[in-house]
């Protein structure tokens, strides 16, 4: 969960003050449309009629968890009992009967391994809380309503992108992985998406989107972030390089880093003319790669935007934002113009 130290892969630790013993963070505000989830379980239950289905049981296969959270494969557990309800596995459950294998728990942290599989499960530390009213199913409403999903780790790419993969439809427990998460799931034009579970000898369908041409998600991205969360030592360490540089006028170390970002800004440009799409993939190197870090290429080019171009500049990997007063503009977006919502397109 920290950098500075040995990974699970024995990965050997990269030792940086101002990043050791810290942490990555990854936002995510997630709507939930809790009206098309009872739409979706109603519906089932009337699709299978003489199963003696029932809509919360509809979503606790779904789920993976009881309403009351205790997990499917160990429905006695509580919070508070021996073992407690996130102190369990699937080993009694291979063949799925009790939690389907596309339940949102178990593709999400199937907890072991899979045996065709990497030899290690990613780990996040995870929070979620809620926003937006309680929903009343006597008297439904659209308002508003949600988790903001929180989760630290040392590698985004190796460990909560991984489990976000297998929530789009990659393969975490080793058996056949086309359908995805049936709440994070993302449906696209035309398809319609089905959660298959067993209820004794039948198999129940559930079908996920009530018109392919329509796309309504039961969660919904309204906006992500991904953060750096640095050490207590490292807080303090940055305060005095702030201090230190407060109100000092540019020197010539800050000047020539302005010219060398500028140099590779003037280079890059000249290569979106030519390259196409790969004029993306080299910006991202020269913002992004640890080589570029270590010989302050990113570095520079972030200086050039912040003193040449106003704090902002387009590029083909993105727009770059240098410049508190544009970066607050986008967080507040008072004015709604912003957007990350890219479900579909």
């Amino acid at each position: 969960m920290l950098l500075g130290h040995e990974n699970d892969a024995g990965d050997a630790p990269g030792r940086n003050a101002l990043l050791d013993n810290g942490t990555f963070l990854v936002l995510r505000k997630l709507r939930q449309d809790v009206a098309e989830l009872e739409e979706v379980a109603n519906r089932t239950v009337n699709n299978h009629p003489g199963l003696g289905l029932t809509a919360d049981e509809v979503k606790e296969m779904m789920m993976g968890r009881k309403l009351g959270g205790s997990p499917l494969v160990a429905p006695n557990a509580t919070a508070t009992t021996t073992p407690a309800w996130n102190d369990f596995n699937y080993s009694s459950d291979k063949d799925a009967a009790k939690c389907p294998f596309a339940s949102h728990i178990r593709r999400t942290n199937p907890r072991t391994p899979p045996e065709n599989g990497r030899s290690t499960v990613p780990r996040i530390v995870r929070r979620g809380m809620s926003f937006g009213p309680q929903f009343d199913t006597s008297s439904p409403d659209n308002a508003p309503r949600g988790v903001m999903f929180m989760c630290y780790n040392a590698s985004i790419s190796e460990q909560f992108e991984v489990i976000q993969r297998w929530v789009s439809g990659g393969n975490s427990t080793g058996v056949f992985s086309e359908h995805s998460d049936p709440f994070l799931g993302v449906p696209q034009v035309g398809e319609t998406r089905t959660f298959r579970f067993r209820k004794g000898n039948d198999v129940v369908c559930v079908s996920l989107d009530l018109d392919p041409k329509i796309e309504r998600p039961l969660v919904k991205l309204d906006w992500g972030m991904y953060l750096f969360t640095p050490s207590i030592p490292a807080l303090t360490a940055l305060a005095a390089i702030a201090t230190a540089a407060a109100g000092a006028p540019p020197g010539k170390p800050l000047c020539e880093t302005i010219e060398k970002g500028e140099r590779i800004i003037g280079d890059l440009q000249q290569d979106e003319l030519h390259a196409g799409i790969c004029a993306a993939g080299k910006w991202k190197a020269f913002l992004e790669d640890g080589h570029a870090r270590t010989y302050g290429d990113s570095e520079a080019v972030w200086a050039a935007v912040r003193e040449r171009h106003g704090g902002v500049l387009r590029t083909p990997y993105g727009v770059l934002v240098g410049s508190k007063a544009l970066y607050m503009q986008v967080l507040d977006n008072v004015d709604g113009d912003y957007s990350v919502k890219g479900y579909v397109e």
